[in-house]
């Protein structure tokens, strides 16, 4: 009877581990993620892309063509290993974007993901790395629509993880292993068509 006793499990423990657990991350793991100050780079932006600010302290870029490929900016300040890193990005108006994190940033004029080190969540509800058409699919759809969605990205370069939120929803692992890990990253985003626009939004100060 003893031996009987031993062997149960308290499902009530692991229920509550569950709860703690969201899309496969704990919640002291996503609270370990800082939410950083960032502003978009002038001098690495495509220039088809207008900037509210072409000097310092830009937040909203905007498309002036619906010509030529997807146009991307870069944050200024990177991402350095070693650390976890939050941003947010508002989507104004539109419906072809592309969100996430490079490190190569010499190529504006086209998408950022095209790049094997380009990591990149489509708005089309798919992913983006190293290529222009095909993808996994994840998450769901985002727009630049009357609801302005709010894209979160997280950036783990501890242990080489990539995944997004969409409204506060947060989803899976996007991207994961060593290769994240080689270089520093920097926030990125490009739309495609004239007028679109994002804001990449400050954090919010605590109560």
């Amino acid at each position: 009877m003893d031996q009987g006793k031993d062997d149960l499990v308290d499902l009530s423990k692991i229920f509550a581990g569950q709860k703690n657990m969201i899309a496969g991350h704990s919640t002291e793991y996503l609270e370990s993620f800082q939410h950083t100050v960032l502003f978009w780079d002038s001098e690495n932006a495509s220039q088809y892309l207008s900037l509210d600010n072409e000097y310092f302290d830009a937040r909203v870029a905007t498309s002036t063509t619906s010509e030529h490929s997807f146009k991307t900016v870069f944050a200024a300040e990177p991402f350095e290993q070693g650390d976890r890193y939050y941003f947010e990005i508002k989507f104004m108006k539109g419906c072809n974007f592309k969100i996430g994190v490079g490190s190569n940033r010499r190529q504006t004029d086209v998408a950022f993901c095209y790049s094997p080190d380009g990591f990149g969540y489509y708005s089309a509800g798919q992913l983006r790395n190293g290529s222009k058409t095909t993808g996994a699919k994840y998450g769901e759809c985002f727009r630049g629509t009357k609801d302005q969605d709010v894209v979160g990205v997280y950036v783990d370069l501890i242990d080489g993880k990539i995944f997004f939120s969409k409204n506060g929803i947060i989803y899976r692992a996007a991207f994961q292993g060593p290769h994240i890990l080689a270089n520093d990253m920097y926030a990125a985003c490009c739309c495609l068509t004239k007028d679109e626009s994002f804001e990449l939004l400050l954090p919010q100060p605590e109560d």
